[in-house]
């Protein structure tokens, strides 16, 4: 079975082989799939339908076409193309429920015309064909209607390009300026396209129509934006990047960006040849004005400008010149049409193709071409300047590609070195030090990467061995002989490394010490037996003799006995431990009262010991001390109430989480808080839904799920529910939660569990869960602490996660993907390893051995958080960048201070400050960790 991502909502699909059509549980859609036959092109198809749901679809186009670069008869990619180049958006129908397309890129060609379609329907089966035909008809009677209205509008001169409102709802600064452009150029005469005020008599209507109209007709389109953010927001990338389109279709149109308070360097890579206008500089107002003025005015006389070459070569030179002219002006559009001009007369001239080539890549002049940052080889003009050209500009041409390729070249040598050498100083494991070795043999005529790989082979040797002796070592315990036995086993494999031969001795030495003090103590054994079987005998004659005189004083004997053992000595001992207990001398006494046997009330007297004890504890803060008491006394006067009145004050609570492509806080006012998630996906939409939440006093969330904790003790939850893991409307008296994959956890206040969702490996079997303190669910198993410091697993132990027999002492848990981590009273840290005979991967998120001082620990999918009494964190990873996990700097976390709580998820990692603000690091891909702004968020401690 294999598992995709709805193309309409995201919900998961699950899929047989071979089917090519499919339809969602959640969205009930009919759609199309793409080969099952490649795990890898199946993720890039799950990842392309994700953006181009999220509307980002250039990256999406992008990824598409990868996947025909790899198969051209795939005929989901050219579908996927066709969906971004005409914007199609799948949004729900409130009436019928079903998913509905709406067009974000009207087209003036019908998707009938396009050439991917054509492609999609050739390579499609009768089946799929149908589908695809079903909806081009649909897109394109709406795309009609948008060009029916566009017709009617009147052409712009100018088009502005803004984002209008923040996060929060609140106007940008953005659109403040935006707005005051707009009223200068209209004070000029210019007929401006300003959203805010030429869309404002739309409401209630579609407004791709008249932005589709204005984008079409403008000469001109300005760019505003106060941050670097602003300028990539999906709606304003949707339109400048569609106006670049249009540029580089051959329209004579001109791009500014505009911007303040940021670097130019921060605007898109697509500005980065483009005259930009600061609006911090004074007078850029007139700047701007004058530059419009140029562009627009001389679009209005372009006729009579235009020459028409018919006489022949002696024209040539004089446009050519000008031609260039336009090129250190940066008006490119304009130097590539009379270089178009040239070509009419002199198809085979190189130094058009020299200019046309420049204004393609966005370069004033020739001395600058060495300067961009991708090569040019594949442009059809540098192919035609190769073949025209003459000996000198051909070398001219290709040297500046040469640059560009050898500096690609050796930058991209060295941040493979670069990154290689940070593995290896980091490395502590054979595969740690493989991974580096085999960077740098893939660079190895880079410096000294062919030397370095070899130290990284002898090192990650070096490492094997030592790891050898290690876990040699600890099989050296105990007084089995099978231990050191297995313990010579893995000796023998590195003869002579290090102290390995004198090991083998010790352990032979040691099986002989066993095997001797096992004889001795059986031939003991047998001597005594004999002996006291002697004796036996012995003591049966003499008491044969002595019968007749001993049996009268005997008598006499035992009753003083009675009387001493069942009275004078209990009364004595129980007044002791009385005045033990009267002294606050609890624990002492409860032994007293122990050594009685049940001699009068001695068994009420030691329960009302261990309450007092419980109660002392508890006004001490020993929390965890007076749990475990507690739970020993539980149907003891109220001391369930109070275990459960701990339980709820002392249990920490989530109040940060990390869902796959956004993040979710609670706020110190029990509302909760969320980044921008995917708006078309509708169990992620749900999952955001969040602010209607209120009085949340903990929130947890799995891979589509989120569950947030009430004060009264009840549960919400959100998001998917195939397999009922938000079906937590009933559960009451709860006082911790915890999200799984697909599954979910709560902790009730007598210490029980419950669980609902995904059991399939047994991650919910918890009923019989007792004193249980904390608990941690992971994808597909649940840790639970007990009151005594235990721990206790269910659920899939496929790589060790659920080997916590062994723990003690332990205050904190944390469930990952597939490790789990325990904290000690002492600070340091313990966790679960994967088993190397299951899967040979190294575990770097587990190397937890050196932390001291931790305070807090949290496990994410493939890396280990702490964090330590003085408000930093310190992190590990599973480091192996280049194999299972992508390392997207979720480790970057040195430098952070005033930490106060961590949370770790699947490639993001959260800080807590003291202050309620939060700080992140790892993936933004999705702007989850765009949080800097975030405030009053709960402290762990608030209840």
């Amino acid at each position: 079975m294999t598992i995709l991502k709805c193309k309409m909502c995201g919900g998961s699909l699950t899929i047989s082989e071979n089917e090519r059509i499919a339809v969602c549980d959640y969205c009930r859609t009919k759609q199309t799939l793409p080969k099952l036959d490649d795990n890898k092109r199946i993720q890039l198809h799950d990842r392309a339908n994700y953006f181009r749901r999220e509307n980002e679809f250039d990256k999406a186009m992008g990824i598409y076409e990868m996947i025909l670069s790899e198969d051209n008869t795939d005929s989901e990619a050219y579908w996927g193309i066709v969906l971004c180049r005409y914007g199609i958006e799948y949004v729900e129908d409130p009436r019928s429920h079903k998913r509905i397309p709406t067009v974000n890129r009207a087209q003036f060609t019908s998707i009938f015309e396009d050439e991917n379609y054509k492609k999609a329907t050739e390579f499609a089966n009768p089946y799929q064909k149908e589908i695809y035909e079903e909806e081009a008809s649909c897109i394109d009677k709406i795309q009609k209607g948008i060009l029916s209205i566009s017709q009617k509008e009147a052409p712009f001169d100018v088009f502005i390009c803004y984002k209008e409102t923040d996060s929060d709802g609140n106007r940008t600064p953005d659109s403040v300026y935006a707005q005051e452009i707009y009223t200068a150029l209209i004070k000029e005469g210019y007929k401006v396209f300003f959203s805010r005020i030429t869309l404002e008599d739309k409401l209630g209507s579609a407004y791709e129509p008249y932005i589709f109209a204005a984008l079409n007709s403008a000469r001109v389109m300005l760019v505003v934006g106060t941050a670097k953010e602003n300028f990539n927001a999906v709606w304003v990338k949707n339109e400048w990047s569609r106006f670049i389109s249009l540029i580089e279709a051959g329209k004579d149109k001109t791009l500014i960006p505009v911007y303040k308070d940021i670097s130019p360097y921060d605007m898109p890579e697509e500005f980065q040849y483009l005259q930009s206008q600061d609006m911090g500089k004074i007078g850029y107002m007139q700047d701007l004005l004058r530059g419009i003025g140029k562009l627009v005015d001389t679009e209005k006389t372009t006729i009579k400008e235009t020459v028409v070459i018919n006489q022949g070569s002696t024209q040539i030179e004089p446009l050519l010149k000008r031609a260039f002219m336009f090129l250190e002006d940066g008006d490119f559009s304009r130097a590539d049409e009379f270089c178009e001009q040239v070509l009419n007369t002199d198809p085979e001239n190189a130094k058009s193709y020299l200019c046309k080539l420049l204004a393609d890549l966005r370069v004033r002049s020739l001395d600058a071409l060495s300067e961009i940052p991708n090569s040019f080889s594949d442009n059809n003009n540098y192919l035609k300047i190769m073949r025209f050209a003459d000996k000198e500009l051909k070398e001219q041409v290709k040297k500046c590609n040469d640059i560009i390729v050898r500096r690609n070249e050796e930058n991209r040598k060295r941040d493979i070195y670069k990154k290689a050498l940070e593995i290896m100083e980091h490395a502590t494991t054979e595969q740690m030090f493989e991974n580096a070795g085999f960077m740098f043999q893939e660079v190895k005529d880079y410096s000294d990467a062919n030397l370095k790989s070899e130290q990284c082979f002898e090192l990650g040797e070096e490492a094997r061995k030592d790891e050898v002796i290690l876990q040699a070592k600890n099989q050296m315990r105990g007084e089995n002989p099978a231990n050191y036995q297995s313990a010579i086993t893995l000796l023998e494999t590195v003869p002579g490394w290090k102290d390995a031969d004198d090991q083998i001795l010790v352990c032979r030495k040691r099986i002989e010490e066993i095997k001797a003090k096992a004889e001795a103590e059986r031939l003991e054994k047998e001597r005594r037996t004999a002996e006291l079987h002697k004796a036996a005998e012995a003591r049966a004659k003499k008491k044969r003799r002595l019968s007749v005189i001993i049996t009268p004083i005997a008598a006499v004997v035992l009753i003083f006995v009675i009387v001493l053992t069942t009275i004078i000595i209990p009364n004595s001992k129980y007044n002791d431990a009385v005045a033990l207990m009267e002294e606050g001398k609890y624990k002492e006494a409860i032994t007293a009262f122990e050594e009685l046997n049940g001699a009068k009330d001695s068994a009420e007297m030691i329960n009302e010991c261990k309450y007092s004890y419980a109660t002392q504890l508890a006004y001490e803060g020993k929390y965890k001390e007076a749990l475990a008491v507690f739970s020993e006394i539980v149907d003891f006067k109220d001391s369930k109430t109070l275990y459960s009145d701990i339980l709820r004050k002392t249990t920490p609570k989530e109040v940060l989480c990390i869902a796959p492509y956004h993040t979710i806080g609670l706020k110190s006012d029990g509302y909760v808080v969320s980044t921008e998630a995917p708006n078309t996906i509708s169990i992620y939409r749900n999952m955001v839904k969040l602010q209607n939440w209120t009085d949340i006093i903990a929130i947890s969330t799995g891979s589509t799920h989120t569950v947030g904790l009430k004060s009264d003790g009840t549960a919400v939850a959100v998001g998917n529910n195939y397999y009922g893991e938000c079906n937590v409307s009933d559960w009451t008296d709860i006082v911790a939660i915890s999200a799984g994959d697909r599954h979910t956890i709560g902790m009730k206040s007598d210490g029980t569990a419950i669980a609902v969702g995904y059991n399939e490996m047994g991650q919910c079997n918890v009923n019989d869960w007792t004193d249980i303190v904390a608990i941690s669910a992971g994808e597909n198993h649940t840790i639970g602490l007990k009151a005594d410091g235990t721990v206790v697993a269910t659920g899939s132990d496929e790589f060790g996660q659920c080997c916590v027999n062994g723990w003690t002492d332990i205050v904190a848990i944390s469930a990952g993907y597939a490790h789990t981590v325990g904290l000690k009273s002492d600070g340091t840290v313990v966790a679960t390893n994967f088993k190397a005979s299951t899967l040979r991967r190294n575990s770097g998120q587990c190397n937890v051995k050196e932390w001291a001082d931790i305070v807090a620990i949290s496990a994410g999918t493939n890396h280990t958080v702490g964090l330590k009494s003085d408000g930093t964190v310190v992190a590990t990873d599973f480091s192996k960048p280049n194999d299972f996990c992508d390392y997207d700097g979720q480790c970057d976390v040195k430098d952070w201070t005033d930490i106060v709580a961590v949370f770790a998820g699947s490639d993001r990692t959260l800080g807590l400050k003291s202050d309620g603000s939060v700080v992140a690091a790892g993936d933004n891909d999705d702007g989850a960790c765009d949080v800097s702004d975030w405030k009053n968020i709960q402290l762990p401690d608030n209840k």
